[in-house]
């Protein structure tokens, strides 16, 4: 586990394992986050308040071993330019997730919104 503050910066893999709960201060880089191994996986990102852009993809591992939800804390902007496909949803508690309402997009193919997005920029 990883402070909450901590800024991670992925350029290669980074796999999150059975049951996983990270809390993070910010996402950011080109590579990619698997959920591996089971469900309840979760990425938490936005703690420290920063606004970033990952251009990487989030992913469940397999479609049969691991899934993962990713949600949005903070007051900052955490843009995601990659095809995501992780399968546990999209949480919106705090900052701005652009394109977020489009859960069709690319971005977000096979990710269901889980909270009314009422500040989308």
């Amino acid at each position: 586990m990883l402070p909450n503050g901590t800024d991670v910066i992925v350029n290669g893999p980074l796999t999150l394992h059975i049951g996983v709960a990270e809390t993070i201060g910010s996402l950011s880089g080109a590579g990619s986050v698997a959920f591996f191994q089971g469900t309840g996986n979760h990425l938490r990102v936005g703690q420290n308040d920063s606004s970033t852009v990952f251009s990487g993809v989030i992913e469940d591992h397999t479609p049969t071993s691991g899934n993962g939800a990713l949600t949005k804390l903070g007051t900052g902007t955490l843009t995601l330019t990659g095809s995501n496909t992780y399968s546990e949803g999209t949480n919106l508690i705090g900052g701005n997730l652009p394109d977020a309402r489009n859960v069709t997009s690319a971005k977000y193919r096979g990710c269901a919104l889980r909270r009314t997005i009422t500040d989308v920029r």
